[in-house]
């Protein structure tokens, strides 16, 4: 994949807010070591932002993938992993459906379909995007059109209503990004990347080399990064 430095500098900045953000919940939530509350709007806020990054800036990457498909398959095979994981050692943490796994959704779905996506005019496909995801917000809470418009799920099919995005009543997970309409977010940073292609400058060596190797490491980095926070935390509540 082609290295475009500005959008590594914005994975990497991503990257840092949510290890920060985990290792917070995880002091908060886990190991009770500090007293806050990550569901106030300033924390919301921040959740958010670092969520809607990392999908965003995902589809932007998609489309200086060669195989966004391939990509993506790695991508869906890691929430996977991380849904087994959480399973086994924090069922009441488990994360089902979560961001890897939309990220991963995302990607084979624009793999299958990119010859015709890209038929679609850069602004137009980067707005009608934006729209979208906007509508239909939120769907997995039973409405779309902000409300007026109510969802119904089907009696039977959970996990894959789930994973669409439609509502489910007795589902939970710590960590959910149903494809609706987070798929939104993903296809509009491709079509942005498709539209400022032309004028983006690839990597120098030195500072933005380092950059990239990070960003370039993005998925092992995300994979290690709770692991290793829970041990220092663990150690630390210990000493």
């Amino acid at each position: 994949m082609k290295r475009v430095f500005t959008i590594d500098l914005l994975k990497v900045l991503a990257l840092v807010n949510m290890i920060v953000y985990h290792g917070l919940w995880d002091m908060i939530y886990i190991f009770g070591t500090v007293k806050c509350d990550l569901y106030t709007l300033p924390f919301i806020i921040w959740e958010r932002y670092i969520c809607i990054s990392f999908i965003f800036l995902s589809g932007m990457c998609a489309y200086l993938s060669k195989n966004p498909l391939i990509s993506g398959a790695k991508v869906f095979l890691a929430g996977l992993i991380v849904t087994a994981v959480t399973l086994i050692f924090m069922p009441e943490n488990a994360v089902v459906f979560g961001v890897l796994t939309l990220i991963g959704s995302c990607g084979i779905i624009l793999g299958l379909l990119k010859r015709h996506i890209v038929k679609i005019p850069p602004y137009v496909g980067f707005f009608g995007c934006i729209i979208l995801f906007v509508l239909l917000y939120d769907i997995s809470g039973g409405s779309i059109f902000f409300g007026k418009l109510p969802v119904k799920s089907l009696p039977f099919l959970k996990y894959p209503q789930a994973f669409l995005g439609l509502p489910v009543t007795d589902f939970r997970s710590t960590d959910y990004f149903p494809v609706f309409p987070w798929i939104f977010v993903y296809l509009s940073g491709f079509f942005l990347s498709n539209a400022i292609h032309p004028i983006s400058k690839p990597v120098k060596k030195g500072f933005q080399t380092a950059i990239s190797f990070i960003s370039k490491h993005c998925l092992l980095i995300y994979l290690l990064h709770q692991p290793v926070i829970y041990v220092i935390l663990d150690i630390t509540k210990k000493l």
